[in-house]
Order: C-alpha cells, then sequence, then structure tokens
C-alpha cells in the first residue's frame, strides 16, 4: 500500500507505527471572564510522521532522493494516506528530520536505516 508520496517519488511503507497522518487543530485558547476555559478553532493542518528502520535498509540511490526532497526547504506536493483511509494531496514543509544511518553496504552500494521525519501542511484548510 502508498502511504507517502513526495514530489512524485513514492517512499518505502513503513510500518509497526512508523507511519501517521492526522489533522492537527490551528486556534487560540481563551479564558472567558467567567474563569472558564474554551479552544477557538479557527482551522486544522495536515501532519505527517514517518519512520523508516528495517533490517533491509534502503539503497543509496533512493535515500539521496529522498533527502533532497526533505532537505530542499521548498514546499512539497506531497500525497499522503490519512488516518481516515482517505489519500490527500498537498502541499508540505518537512519540520523535522533526523538523518539516516549507515547500516551496511551490498555490492559497495550503501544501505541506510533510521530516518525519521515530519511534515507539516503549508496551507490551513478551514
Amino acid at each position: 500500500m502508498v502511504q507517502l508520496i513526495l514530489n512524485g517519488l513514492e517512499f518505502p511503507e513503513t510500518s509497526g507505527d512508523k507511519y501517521k497522518c492526522y489533522p492537527k487543530d490551528i486556534g487560540v485558547t481563551l479564558t472567558m471572564a467567567s474563569g472558564r476555559l474554551v479552544f477557538e478553532k479557527r482551522a486544522e493542518k495536515t501532519i505527517v510522521e514517518y519512520a523508516y528502520d528495517f533490517p533491509d535498509g534502503i539503497e543509496d540511490g533512493l535515500m539521496r532522493r529522498m533527502l533532497e526532497i526533505l532537505r530542499s526547504r521548498e514546499p512539497i506536493d506531497g500525497t499522503v494516506l490519512e488516518d481516515c483511509g482517505e489519500v490527500r494531496t498537498e502541499m508540505f514543509l518537512c519540520t523535522k528530520l533526523t538523518p539516516p544511518s549507515y547500516a551496511f553496504s551490498i555490492d559497495g552500494i550503501p544501505y541506510w536505516h533510521g530516518i525519521s521525519f515530519s511534515l507539516e501542511g503549508v496551507n490551513p484548510r478551514a
């Protein structure tokens, strides 16, 4: 199953609680004159959390393309699998990136593991 496509690149499917895609409310918390605390929701953004740490690793060529997208600091065209089971397309920014670790090599080609990152939707939705 495809969980995540960024700038046309399909990221490896991950499992074991290492993929999350959910809406995050944006708003303000207000204290009313009575002392009652309320939250005024203004919009919501999509948040994506992804980690890949399997023993078979990610081949170097694919990892280079993944890192180029995540390190670009530019808006990323993303297609994501939401926690409601729907597929959504929107623009994201990478807000957190833990770089991969070298795992091993096969025929002189490095393989990587331990990458994790978070994405946040650029445009809030009402």
